[in-house]
């Protein structure tokens, strides 16, 4: 079994990516081979004369829960890529170009019984729908993807896990699952891998019914950017035929721009703007994380939001956030301050509460005892 996926330093694992690559193992009398392929089209990088790899390789045994690396992954230093090894040898290698385009068509007939009269059941009338679309995907500079669907078809997507949506307070969050929206979503900033939740100013489940969308992501140099636009019918389908607002289309832009610079540190900003019949949400503002040692490292951003209703008039807001954490050998450490107003409105994201003001802080202590009494195997 072989699982790809992409690792980031805030958001962990993100199993959305999906490309082509080959393993198979061997088991022998002093232990076991790994063979793995992935063909240099399936990875994104700048081509150049003698580049050097990172590399980190990990072997996990669960009957002693135990993970082991190469090379040594200490606990006292916080991060995985800044203690990976180097690979060379790879001479003028290249991902040469990748194109792929998908189409699909679906066709769906309906046809209702008539059982009014018990004795002469029939069909009484037929509903046949067509349904055509089309996903693309286009790499430019090695690095920079273009992610184009029209017409997408979710059908295949996995089905969210149950949750209680009675009697709640604050709205309730369901993640992400459809690809399109999933693939690179750590270029547009928000990454939630802590204990205590932050804002999310971009929330692509707002964006429920898209009839086209796309995607520019990537990374050139230290540039990361992050650029999306896409339409929204749903708006237009939850009201009544004949209400004014009836198949009309709310319409989405995001942009996010941020630079590395230093050891694991950068600075970014980002916009997002939604609007439908009249009425527009803008958020923009900025962010910064940066490393303070090896093992803390803190992270603030600030944004204001514009909002213009014919029902609300307009609605100006502001929300802060900032962070500390710390990871060592035997504790992890926690601290989120938020200052949310009263009238900060995100209709591009999520944010289930405003009006407030908290600090919120975690420590959690790890117990090594080396004693072999106390620990099982």
């Amino acid at each position: 079994m072989q699982a790809d996926a992409l690792w980031t330093e805030d958001g962990g694992a993100d199993y959305s990516f999906d490309t082509v690559w080959d393993s198979r193992s061997e088991v022998k009398e002093q232990g076991f081979l790994i063979w793995m392929s992935i063909a240099f089209r399936s990875l994104r990088f700048h081509p150049t004369p003698d580049p050097v790899w990172g590399v980190t390789l990990m072997r996990y045994i669960a009957g002693n829960d135990e993970g082991d690396y190469w090379p040594h992954v200490s606990s006292r230093i916080s991060g995985r890529l800044n203690q990976e090894g180097t690979v060379s040898g790879f001479e003028n290698v290249s991902p040469g170009r990748n194109l792929q385009f998908i189409p699909y068509a679906s066709f769906r007939n309906f046809r209702a019984v008539d059982d009014r009269d018990p004795r002469q059941p029939r069909f009484n009338r037929i509903n046949a729908q067509g349904k055509a679309g089309l996903d693309a995907k286009i790499v430019f500079h090695d690095s920079l993807v273009l992610d184009t669907t029209i017409n997408p078809d979710f059908a295949q997507v996995e089905s969210d896990e149950p949750q209680n949506t009675v009697n709640q307070r604050f709205e309730v969050f369901f993640p992400e699952k459809r690809p399109f929206f999933l693939e690179n979503s750590n270029f547009f900033g928000d990454t939630n891998s802590g204990v205590f939740d932050r804002s999310r100013l971009l929330f692509t489940r707002r964006i429920a019914a898209p009839t086209f969308g796309s995607r520019l992501t990537g990374k050139q140099g230290p540039w990361n950017l992050g650029f999306l636009v896409a339409d929204d019918r749903s708006p237009g389908l939850t009201v009544p035929d004949f209400s004014p607002l009836g198949g009309k289309r709310a319409y989405f832009a995001v942009g996010r721009l941020s630079h590395d610079f230093g050891q694991q540190n950068s600075i970014g900003t980002i916009y997002t703007d939604r609007e439908f019949d009249g009425s527009l949400n803008r958020v923009g503002g900025f962010d910064a994380s940066f490393r303070l040692s090896k093992n803390w490292t803190s992270w603030y951003r600030g944004v204001v939001s514009s909002t213009s209703d014919p029902s609300l008039g307009y609605l100006f807001g502001q929300n802060h956030e900032a962070a500390l954490d710390g990871k060592g050998r035997r504790f992890y450490y926690e601290m989120v301050l938020q200052d949310i107003t009263p009238n900060f409105r995100t209709e591009a994201g999520f944010v289930p509460r405003t009006d407030i003001r908290s600090v919120s802080q975690y420590y959690h202590f790890y117990g090594r005892p080396k004693g072999k009494h106390l620990i099982r195997r």
